[in-house]
C-alpha cells in the first residue's frame, strides 16, 4: 500500500485489533493503515505505531503498557495545514 515496505501485522497488534471495538468500521481501520503505510518505518506493523488511545481502549487490568512517544502520535502532531489546504507532514 503506498509503495510502503510494509508486509506484516505483530501478534500484539493483531490482538488489539481484534479486541478494539472499531467504531469507525472498516472505514477506520482502513485509515489508520493507510497512515501507517504512509508515515511509519518497518516492515512490520507493530504497536508503536498504533495511537495511543486505541492500545488503551483494548487494555484490561491496571497495567498499561503505551506505545513509545516519537510513533504515531508525534508524526500526527508534526502535520501541517499549508494555506493551500494541503497537510504536509513531517516525520
Amino acid at each position: 500500500m503506498h509503495g510502503s515496505q510494509f508486509h506484516a501485522i505483530s501478534p500484539a497488534v493483531e490482538n488489539v485489533f481484534r479486541k478494539y471495538t472499531w467504531p469507525g468500521n472498516v472505514r477506520e481501520l482502513g485509515n489508520l493503515l493507510e497512515r501507517i503505510c504512509i508515515l511509519e518505518p518497518g516492515s512490520t506493523v507493530e504497536l508503536q505505531h498504533l495511537p495511543n488511545r486505541i492500545i488503551r481502549a483494548c487494555q484490561t487490568g491496571a497495567a498499561q503498557v503505551l506505545a513509545p512517544s516519537g510513533g504515531y502520535a508525534a508524526r500526527t502532531q508534526n502535520c501541517i495545514e499549508r494555506p493551500s489546504g494541503k497537510f504536509r507532514c513531517a516525520a
